[in-house]
């Protein structure tokens, strides 16, 4: 008599370890993707509080990072770019995500290149877009894996726009 599986026995493996996959890998997604907007965070507060005593130092925001007290992370290299209408500077993390010195006023976003990722920012502009001031914002279409990041960031729907949704956190 052989010993060893049927093909029933292995189908039935491969059909577990299929559905277990179907489950942990979206889990897994969500959790590295939370995970490189974490890293945006503090680099966004950090900008945003240089962009804060510039401000109060010269009566404007800058578009240069070399104007600024903040320390850029190791492996990123500023570069000219344009964002919210006006020339900038903006830096690539190695994931993928584009921060842009200043954009539309006074304001730092990140936006993700593949499209992973939600678009986030900081204001820093006392008076451009008030109601967000002080606050992260996270903006994603409705329904999608982008809004479920906004969500397990914190965020709270402030607004919906053009099928995008604005958290703020």
């Amino acid at each position: 008599m052989k010993k060893g599986f049927t093909l029933i026995e292995l189908l039935v493996v491969v059909l577990i370890i299929g559905i277990l996959a179907a489950v942990a890998l979206p889990q897994y997604e969500m959790a590295v993707a939370k995970s490189r907007m974490a890293q945006l965070l503090p680099f966004m507060s950090s900008v945003k509080t240089a962009q804060e005593a510039y401000y109060m130092a010269n009566g404007d925001y800058t578009d240069d990072w070399t104007d600024l007290d903040v320390t850029i992370p190791n492996g990123l290299t500023p570069y000219a770019c344009i964002s919210g209408g006006r020339n900038t500077q903006c830096v690539r993390f190695s994931f993928g995500a584009v921060c842009s010195l200043r954009s539309s006023g006074g304001s730092i976003y990140c936006r993700d290149a593949n499209g992973k990722l939600p678009e986030i920012g900081t204001n820093y502009d006392h008076t451009s877009n008030g109601r967000y001031y002080g606050v992260h914002i996270c903006i994603a279409a409705a329904d999608s894996m982008r809004e479920k990041i906004c969500k397990s960031l914190g965020g709270v729907l402030k607004q919906t726009s053009g099928g995008n949704n604005y958290y703020a956190f």
